[in-house]
């Protein structure tokens, strides 16, 4: 399935259990389509997206999401190394559940996987990066940062 010129894979559990999946994938896609400069959403969107409906880590379920950075880590977790720099979700009703919280939960991997695309691997940082994240704290931006539902 592709939505928004990305690609998405999914099991079929993921789909079956949780009906209203695309309509949020969707709505998640196009809302960033609308909010970052089309040069970054050209980027972003070579990301593909892996969605499951459950996943299990050394007999733990997991859950949340992430943008893989290795493909080392991905072999040595017996996991397949084409994911490297793409997005996976280990549990979409969590992340569905989360969303009313949390509703930029696309944006964030997404924006882990622009900067990955622009070759800043781990904590790495971009010089415009570092500044904009400077200048945010130097302004008092992030001193009174609401949640969404407070």
């Amino acid at each position: 399935m592709t939505i928004e010129g990305v690609k998405i894979h999914y099991t079929e559990d993921a789909l079956a259990n949780n009906a209203e999946m695309v309509d949020w994938m969707t709505e998640s896609l196009t809302e960033i389509e609308r909010l970052v400069p089309s040069e970054a959403w050209n980027v972003m969107k070579t990301t593909e997206v892996y969605v499951n409906d459950k996943y299990f880590l050394d007999g733990k379920p997991k859950t949340g999401a992430c943008n893989h950075w290795s493909e080392g880590w991905l072999t040595a977790n017996g996991d397949m190394a084409e994911k490297e720099s793409h997005i996976e979700i280990y549990n979409i009703g969590d992340i569905l559940n989360w969303s009313k919280d949390m509703p930029s939960v696309m944006l964030h991997e997404m924006a882990h996987a622009f900067h990955w695309r622009q070759g800043n691997v781990g904590s790495e940082l971009s010089p415009i990066t570092k500044e904009t994240y400077s200048k945010a704290m130097s302004d008092g931006k992030y001193d009174c940062v609401k949640h969404w539902n407070s």
